[in-house]
């Protein structure tokens, strides 16, 4: 298992054309997940609103917000 930090935007809109970057503060979440996509689909599952990924880097994971299992 590996720490991974996802950095991500919101968006109104699943094109990702009219941004929600003032009403949603949050942009990175630290995960534990076996694989990058395990995490990155973790996050993508935590919000109704649409995201877009920005990019991902490794962290420690005693860093980790949570430790997903999949």
């Amino acid at each position: 298992m590996q720490g991974y930090t996802v950095y991500y935007l919101h968006y109104e809109d699943p094109e990702f054309r009219k941004p929600a970057w003032n009403t949603r503060q949050d942009f990175v979440r630290i995960v534990g997940a076996k694989t990058p996509d395990a995490a990155i689909n973790w996050v993508k599952s935590q919000f109704e609103t649409p995201i877009k990924i920005m990019g991902l880097g490794v962290s420690k994971l005693d860093d980790c917000e949570i430790l997903i299992n999949e």
